[in-house]
């Protein structure tokens, strides 16, 4: 596995899309500052998931987009692919070439994929954790990190190795399942919270329930017994009401028979009064009259029949002797003739018209009678007003009864809403007194929280000054390291301009004359000036020493200078002036400071860099044969040396002493560290603290909102018990009112039925007087109808004939006048008057009959007139004797009309009573009258009957007390709750104990491969070590190695010749190649398929330079190197070459060339890998454009 191309576009410097082909081995890019070689470094960081934009050198991610030049826009996005060769599969995924993509729009969206499919951050790092390119990208050496290494905390250098042995999977595992963990202690927490709260709440509602249930049991049991006594109720009631009705019916059987007998005695008595009233002459002198007026008319109509058979006799014999027109004129005064007789006749009728108005007014005075008697309306009247009377005191009755039912229930509602008032009035003082807990609690949260904002904001203010002098501390303590690093280069660089470690093995070389002379800060340069190469003198004991020296020197061909001191043993002491040279100086060898004295006496130093200063003029220098100053110009005699520096001096003692100030610096940078660490902490305590507070404060709040809501809600309940209450009592009230308003009508009512009672015997007998009268009445207008019809009959024949005359003279008078034809008309009237004869004569027959038999009724109505008048008495006796039989009839009848009112207002009850208590145990119970007949008597108490045994139920339900109906369901439910709450207890804690078991394997895991892992580090960290530094010794240590999940790891190294164990002091270079061995270690352990390092090795010099491509050289074949370098050294070993350059206004360009062999191939050839170099420098060597053209970057 290795990279096989990277593609930039919109990244940084990079305008145009670029590609650059990676390939195995070594490859080199190169090019100018500011072109933009570090960020192709970026790019592979930020492809790779790079997330923090200080960690790409910017300011926010945002940045990392081109910002535009003078010629070129900005652009909208950035995009960078890096293709990977999986040919071996060594990336779990089934693709020989993976290509991972990363987009950044301006507006802040990101994409990232894989093989051109969208994915996630995640899918990348968990794609290339186990390749060893980790999260924190170890495998990328960028500018700065090599210091990094050595000045992280331990736990740093712990995750780089954690990261290459791709332990950071199992840490996010870890992490994963620790916050899963903590999710499960805040949930077990506040189940185990709420679990007490419903325990605590369960013990008083599972009482409640108790005495629900046993509320509810002794409520079925007293149901039971009012149901058998209903059912035992219902059965009496219906017994007395079956025997009413067979009394009822009786009775009625009874009062028909004897309302029959009446009916039979009335008839008699009125057809004994009738025959009373014949018996006394009336109606047989009414029928003797009758019998002669008939008499009277028959023969009456006997002459007229005569009368009318002479005339027509005299008309046909008219007829038969005269003319038509006579015959005529005789009919006329025949007609003329009959119409008198007519006139005759009906007057004579008028006796009889005076009878019949007669028998009118006598009927007409039996209708005043009667009108005059109470009728049967009256009698009807009474009726309906009785029955309504009757039908008002049952509906009185059943207003009686369910008024008290109503009672009843009110007075139940009354007795348990008042204790339900009791209650809520103690509940409300417990609720009052925990409001005024809640308050209390909420007024001292805001105390703790004020208390705690005003340390919070104490705190915050002693942390901004703690870490200002922190920051500070370190700023001192960056410019204690530049100052000691640079001393430290110096006197390295003296040491090596010397080649004193080429001799330091000789017996008698005592060093370098620069690291025993200390100069003044001022006069520096001057010393230098001076003594020139002196300063790279080696000092040397003795001849002999030097002389071994030089035979070295000349043997590997190399310079050298030396002094001797045992030849400056003999240099006086001298005095000088205060203007010398040799003031300047101080030796800590004596011999050697009298030498230096005596070489440095004559030479004066000026501060004057003015004209004056010049020779011969009037500066201090004039006068004098040898001055110099602070520039290094030198002046002796005529000679005017300008600029004549040497190497600086750099004595042992300042080095040590820039040693102490940096130690001093950085002890101060760690204890102000530690108090700004310290103060962050109790900032954060004290943030959390606050935070603790204010969710106190907010919990009291929410409790105190919680009381107030209960007690309003209290407040509420108790305002509906009053409510309720008052309403109940009002209802008993109006009960009252209603029952004493019952009371009064139903004592109206019965007053009112007694005094219908009487009226209506009275009744009862007049109507009995009046159907006597009436059917006397009836008699006599049949009498009279009788007599009227026979009048009107004779009237209406008479006044027919009389018509029938008066319109024949008028026709004979038409005839007369038109003198019609005679003779057939007067044959015509011939034979009618024949067929008149005949028809008379028939009725003169007739009426002879009939005047025999009305005479033969006449002397027998006379005879039977007699004979009543005799037998009168008789009768007026049994009349009597039958009145006084009815008058007992009547009585009894009464006396049975009230038995059975009283008998119907009794069944009435009866009926009452049944039909409520039925429509009650309907309306509560649900049961019709067959299935209550079905209840079954209930077992009860020995000796007890079921009434008592209801009394006592109904005591031990009062004794209950108040009873909540829904606690039987609270409780199913809170114990349902509770069993639910107890099995997330338990899966909680079952969860619990899984992930702790998981958290022991991974930090097991861990532990173990960090320990497997750290070992090997260790192990190629030595070995490295002493290849960078011959002689020298590398280890690793463990912080805290009983603790293997969170131990950092020290680096503790000893150089050769030197006792340096700080890593802060030591040089540039070393710094960097133990950071190289730390990393190289870390890559030999456990290899990645590539590394990239960014000028790695700017610090090294010519022979850590060349041990650095050694490494180099090492590492070829195990795994691909991309090297950002300036060295050519290091482009000597590269197997590609990659240039970047960026022209003025424009965007980073690169240029690649593949050398496709290693050095000795090109060396065969003739030319080598530098020429080629130089090629693709001189192909970058057009102008630059300056970071500041580019827009953002450089």
């Amino acid at each position: 596995m290795f990279l096989k191309s990277l593609t930039i576009h919109g990244f940084k410097s990079f305008a145009t899309k670029q590609v650059l082909d990676l390939e195995p081995g070594i490859s080199v890019v190169v090019g100018p500052n500011g072109s933009g070689k570090s960020n192709i470094v970026d790019a592979v960081a930020w492809v790779l998931g790079a997330q923090g934009a200080r960690a790409l050198r910017g300011g926010e991610m945002k940045d990392v987009i081109f910002g535009g030049t003078p010629n070129r826009p900005a652009l909208g996005r950035a995009q960078v692919s890096l293709v990977i060769d999986n040919s071996d599969r060594y990336l779990p995924i089934d693709f020989t070439e993976v290509t991972i993509s990363r987009t950044l729009y301006r507006s802040g969206d990101s994409e990232y994929a894989i093989n051109g499919a969208a994915c996630r951050l995640l899918d990348i790092t968990e794609l290339l954790s186990d390749s060893g390119v980790g999260r924190s990208r170890h495998v990328i050496v960028s500018q700065g990190h090599l210091d990094d290494v050595l000045r992280s905390k331990p736990e740093d250098r712990r995750t780089m190795i954690e990261d290459a042995a791709g332990i950071l999977k199992f840490r996010r595992r870890r992490e994963r399942s620790q916050r899963r963990l903590d999710d499960t202690e805040k949930d077990l927490t506040r189940l185990q919270d709420l679990l007490r709260e419903v325990r605590r709440q369960i013990k008083p509602l599972e009482r409640q329930a108790a005495a629900a249930q046993r509320h509810g049991s002794l409520v079925a049991v007293l149901d039971g017994v009012r149901l058998r006594q209903a059912s035992e109720e219902v059965a009496a009631l219906s017994d007395d009401l079956s025997q009413s009705e067979m009394a009822q019916a009786d009775l009625v059987s009874r009062r028909r028979q004897l309302k029959s007998a009446l009916d039979d005695l009335e008839a008699e008595i009125a057809e004994r009064e009738a025959a009373l009233v014949d018996d006394a002459g009336d109606g047989l002198r009414r029928g003797a009259s009758s019998a002669e007026t008939l008499l009277e008319r028959v023969k009456g109509r006997q002459r007229l029949v005569v009368e009318k058979l002479r005339g027509i006799r005299a008309s046909m014999d008219a007829a038969a002797d005269a003319s038509v027109a006579e015959t005529l004129v005789a009919d006329r005064a025949s007609s003329l003739a009959r119409l008198d007789e007519l006139a005759v006749l009906i007057n004579d009728l008028e006796p009889e018209r005076q009878r019949v108005i007669e028998a009118r007014e006598q009927l007409s005075e039996l209708d005043r009678q009667l009108d005059a008697m109470p009728g049967r309306a009256n009698q009807e009247r009474l009726t309906r007003e009785l029955a309504q009377v009757d039908g008002a005191l049952r509906s009185h009755t059943n207003d009686a009864d369910r008024l008290g039912q109503e009672r009843t229930r009110l007075e139940s509602r009354i007795s348990e809403h008042a204790q339900q008032l009791a209650d809520a009035d103690v509940a409300r003082l417990l609720r009052t007194d925990a409001l005024a807990t809640a308050k209390e609690a909420v007024v001292q949260a805001q105390e703790r929280l004020e208390r705690s904002v005003a340390r919070s904001e104490s705190s915050d203010a002693e942390f901004v000054v703690t870490e200002g002098a922190a920051d500070a501390a370190r700023s001192e303590l960056s410019k204690a390291t530049a100052a000691f690093n640079s001393i430290q280069t110096q006197f390295d660089m003296a040491r090596q301009a010397a080649g004193v470690e080429r001799f330091a093995d000789i017996p008698g070389v005592v060093g370098t004359l620069a690291e025993l002379v200390e100069v003044r800060e001022s006069a520096t340069t001057a010393v230098a000036s001076v003594l020139s190469d002196l300063v790279k003198a080696i000092v040397v004991q003795d001849v002999s020493v030097a002389a071994e020296v030089r035979e070295r020197a000349h043997a590997h061909g190399e310079p050298a200078l030396m002094v001797i001191r045992s030849l400056c043993v003999s240099v006086p002491e001298i005095e000088v002036g205060t203007d010398s040279l040799a003031n300047m100086i101080r030796c800590s060898d004596p011999v050697l400071h009298r030498w230096l004295q005596q070489r440095l006496a004559e030479i004066s130093v000026t501060r004057n860099d003015s004209l004056g200063g010049e020779p011969g003029g009037g500066g201090a220098g004039a006068g004098v044969g040898f001055w110099v100053d602070a520039n290094g110009d030198q002046f002796d005699g005529a000679v005017w040396r300008l600029g004549q520096t040497g190497a600086a001096t750099v004595s042992r003692s300042r080095l040590d002493d820039a040693a102490k100030a940096l130690a001093d610096a950085q002890s101060r940078a760690e204890e102000l560290s530690a108090a700004a660490k310290m103060a962050r902490v109790e900032r954060d305590e004290m943030r959390n603290a606050h935070q603790q507070a204010e969710n106190e404060r907010r919990g009291a709040q929410r409790n105190l909102d919680q009381a107030e809501r209960a007690l309003a809600t209290f407040d509420d309940a108790q305002a509906g018990h009053a409510r309720v209450l008052q309403e109940a009592r009002a209802g008993v009230a109006e009960l009252d009112d209603r029952e004493r308003a019952l009371a009064a009508n139903r004592a109206s009512l019965m007053a009112q039925r007694e005094q219908l009672t009487p009226q209506i015997r009275d009744a009862d007998a007049q109507a009995a007087q009046r159907r006597n009268l009436r059917s006397a009445r009836d008699k006599h207008a049949h009498r009279c109808s009788e007599s009227a019809r026979a009048l009107e009959l004779s009237e209406t024949q008479l006044n027919a004939e009389r018509g029938q005359l008066q319109t024949r003279v008028a026709e004979l008078d038409r005839r007369l006048e038109r003198h019609a034809s005679e003779r057939a008309e007067a044959q015509i009237r011939r034979q009618h008057l024949d067929d008149q004869i005949i028809a008379y004569e028939g009725v003169a027959v007739r009426l002879g009959a009939v005047e025999i038999r009305v005479a033969a009724i006449a002397t027998r109505l006379a005879a039977q007139l007699q004979d009543v008048l005799a037998s009168g008495r008789e009768v007026t006796r049994q009349l009597a004797e039958l009145r006084r039989q009815r008058s007992g009839l009547v009585k009894t009848l009464g006396d049975l009309s009230a038995g059975e009112s009283e008998r119907i207002e009794r069944r009435a009850t009866l009926k009452t009573r049944l039909d409520t208590l039925l429509e009650a145990v309907l309306r509560e119970y649900g049961l019709n009258p067959e299935a209550l007949a079905d209840v079954p008597c209930p077992e009860l108490p020995s000796g007890a009957t079921l009434d008592q045994y209801r009394r006592e139920l109904e005591r031990e339900l009062r004794s209950l007390g108040v009873i909540n109906p829904l606690a039987v369901e609270e409780f199913a439910e809170l114990r349902e709750r509770s069993e639910f709450l107890e099995g997330q207890l338990d899966d909680v804690k079952k969860a619990r104990r899984e992930l702790n078991g998981i958290i022991r394997s991974v930090d097991s895991e861990i532990g173990q491969k960090f320990s497997d892992a750290f070992e090997d580090v260790s192990c190629h960290f030595s070995d490295l070590f002493a290849k960078l530094f011959p002689g020298g010794e590398g280890r690793l240590s463990l912080t805290e190695p009983d603790d293997p999940l969170n131990t950092g790891v020290e680096i503790f190294v000893q150089i050769a010749g030197k006792n340096v164990r700080r890593l802060s002091l030591l040089s540039g270079g070393e710094r960097s190649l133990t950071s190289m061995a730390f990393l190289f270690a870390i890559f030999r352990a456990r290899p990645s398929p590539f590394y990239i390092l960014d000028e790695v090795e700017a610090a090294l010099d010519d022979v850590n330079l060349h041990r650095f491509l050694a490494l180099l050289e090492e590492f070829r074949k195990e795994a691909q190197l991309l090297v950002v370098t300036h060295q050519k050294r290091t482009m000597d070993v590269a197997e590609c070459l990659h240039g970047v350059s960026q022209r003025p206004s424009e965007g980073s360009v690169v240029v690649s060339e593949k050398i496709g062999g290693s050095a000795e191939r090109e060396r065969a050839s003739g030319r080598s890998l530098r020429d080629r170099s130089d090629d693709v420098a001189s192909h970058l060597s057009e102008p630059q454009a300056t970071p500041a053209e580019i827009g953002t970057h450089g």
